[in-house]
């Protein structure tokens, strides 16, 4: 089993919280989990090295600590304060019997040479953008991804998450994979082998998420008319181009 373990760095003031997020059994760092708080929906991501910080606004919040692969931890802002150590077990994945067959497939956000009618982005409100994909039959294997993104936005982190088809919602469901997949890159055209994950698609039909990391390197500042005057608007990185594939009907579900 793996666990969180969730470090308060220094002394909480001025309504900043910082901590780290590290595994229980190893102590080694968590890069990039996922930092939440509940009444304020507002969050951020870890850094390389686990650590964060955030701004709170609310005495009675809670914080709410996710990663792939480990149980979802959440504490009160308070307890942060007087608990040197919160601790959250690894998920248990249940693994169902798989006929492996020669079946391998490979899907792009989104086709057409990369020529996008549609760039997102997010504010931080927005955390994952996922979209339908199709496989040609049922246990696949999914060897490799294309995401297209705006051309010179520079260097940018990411990850990739890939989950089933819920045919009660028509929506994203289980994930199906407990890595974490992480890109970093400067390109157009990305191209990611997933083989090494072994992801198979229950399904012919399943989603391709692409979670934004709220992390500095990501930031892009700047400035435009608002209201009559001039105001900062704040985007993270990648800029994802977007375009129908069939029948003018994009998929497209914000997680």
């Amino acid at each position: 089993y793996h666990f969180i373990l969730l470090i308060p760095l220094w002394g909480n003031a001025q309504g900043i919280l910082k901590g780290k997020v590290v595994e229980a059994v190893t102590l080694q760092s968590i890069p990039y989990a996922t930092i939440g708080l509940s009444k304020q929906n507002s969050g951020c991501n870890a850094d390389l090295d686990g650590v964060f910080a955030i701004s709170s606004k609310y005495s009675d919040d809670t914080i709410i600590i996710s990663s792939v692969g480990y149980q979802t931890t959440k504490i009160s802002v308070l307890s942060l304060e007087t608990n040197n150590i919160i601790t959250s077990s690894a998920k248990v994945k249940t693994l169902k019997e798989v006929i492996v067959a020669d079946r391998r497939t490979s899907s792009t956000i989104n086709p057409n040479n990369c020529e996008a009618n549609n760039y997102l982005t997010s504010n931080s409100t927005q955390y994952q953008v996922a979209q339908l994909m199709q496989a040609p039959k049922n246990n696949s294997l999914l060897q490799n991804i294309k995401v297209c993104m705006e051309k010179n936005q520079g260097k940018t982190v990411f990850r990739v998450r890939i989950y089933d088809f819920d045919s009660v919602t028509a929506g994203p469901g289980e994930e199906l994979s407990d890595t974490a997949i992480q890109i970093a890159t400067n390109g157009k055209e990305n191209f990611i082998n997933l083989e090494p994950y072994r992801i198979f698609l229950p399904q012919k039909s399943f989603f391709v998420s692409i979670e934004w990391l709220i992390i500095p390197i990501n930031k892009n500042s700047f400035k435009a008319k608002f209201e009559g005057g001039k105001r900062t608007f704040v985007q993270y990185k990648p800029y994802i181009g977007l375009r129908p594939i069939l029948n003018n009907n994009m998929e497209i579900w914000s997680l």
